[in-house]
């Protein structure tokens, strides 16, 4: 079956890729050269951004740093890398929220919240928080 053949079956760029055994880049140059269409949104992100849309909507989502690296099929200390990159963009974001109570942070971490997720919440250090957790035996 020949790559066009894959692509009018309505395949993804990377659905195609890994079934010829090629990067998803070298699908998507080839289906551009060739003038058609992505046939997923994903394939529409340019390569280089595609790991950080991943990781910003995941995050968006409320996961934590374990569930987003399993979602991504990534190991967790490239979530670290984008996190600690990201962390002046998310703090900005999240300055005009409210004040958080100790129960309201202490529930962040009960329904799996990460420990970075809750500082950047409460405006605390990392090491707050933890002492805030263990006060409260958790």
């Amino acid at each position: 079956m020949t790559r066009l053949d894959l692509y009018n079956q309505g395949l993804s760029d990377s659905k195609i890729a890994e079934i010829e055994g090629v990067k998803r880049q070298a699908v998507q140059r080839w289906r551009k050269r060739n003038g058609l269409v992505s046939h997923s949104i994903v394939d529409a992100v340019p390569d280089s951004q595609l790991s950080y849309v991943s990781y910003r909507y995941w995050y968006k989502h409320g996961l934590n740093d374990k569930e987003i690296s399993e979602k991504m099929n990534v190991d967790i200390s490239y979530i670290y890398q984008w996190r600690k990159a990201d962390a002046e963009y998310i703090a900005k974001q999240e300055s005009d929220k409210e004040r958080y109570t100790i129960r309201e942070l202490v529930n962040m971490y009960k329904a799996g919240k990460s420990i970075w997720y809750i500082s950047e919440m409460a405006r605390a250090r990392q090491s707050d928080v933890v002492t805030m957790l263990e006060l409260n035996n958790l």
